[in-house]
C-alpha cells in the first residue's frame, strides 16, 4: 500500500514497481510527479497498480467492468480545489505555481532531481 502523502511516496512506490509487486495506490501524487517513469516500469514489470482512492477506485472499476473498447470516455469532474470557480477561458491561463496552491493541503513541488536519479538507476538496471 502507497499511501504517504505528497511525493515523499514517490521513491518507495517506484522501488515496489521495479520489485514487480502488487501495489495499492492511495496516492495521486506519485503519478502526477514521476507518472511517466512509475508506468513506464509498471509496463516494463508487468505488476499490478491498484487505484484505492475512492474517486480513482471508481474510475478503475469502471474501466475494468466490460470490455476496453467498450469505454470510449471517462468524463473526471471536480468539486473543489484552487479552480472550482474559475472560467474556462481563465483556465488557459493557469500556472503551475497556482496549481500547486490547494485551499486545503500542500500539494508540494515536484521533484526534478529525484525523479533522474530513480531514472538513472532503472537505466543501469539498479
Amino acid at each position: 500500500m502507497s499511501s504517504i502523502v505528497g511525493v515523499a511516496g514517490l521513491e518507495a512506490t517506484y522501488a515496489a514497481v521495479r520489485a514487480g509487486k502488487r501495489i495499492g495506490l492511495a496516492n495521486k501524487e506519485v503519478l502526477v510527479s514521476g507518472g511517466r517513469l512509475v508506468m513506464d516500469a509498471v509496463k516494463e514489470t508487468g505488476c499490478e497498480l491498484i487505484p484505492v482512492d475512492s474517486e480513482h477506485n471508481g474510475a478503475h472499476q469502471c474501466l475494468r467492468a466490460g470490455s476496453r473498447h467498450e469505454a470510449t470516455k471517462l468524463i473526471l469532474t471536480a468539486s473543489g480545489g484552487p479552480f472550482r470557480n474559475t472560467s474556462k477561458e481563465a483556465m488557459a491561463h493557469v500556472t503551475p505555481a497556482q496549481a500547486l496552491k490547494h485551499p486545503t493541503w500542500k500539494m508540494g513541488n515536484r521533484h526534478h532531481h529525484r525523479l533522474r536519479h530513480l531514472d538513472e538507476q532503472r537505466l543501469r538496471g539498479n
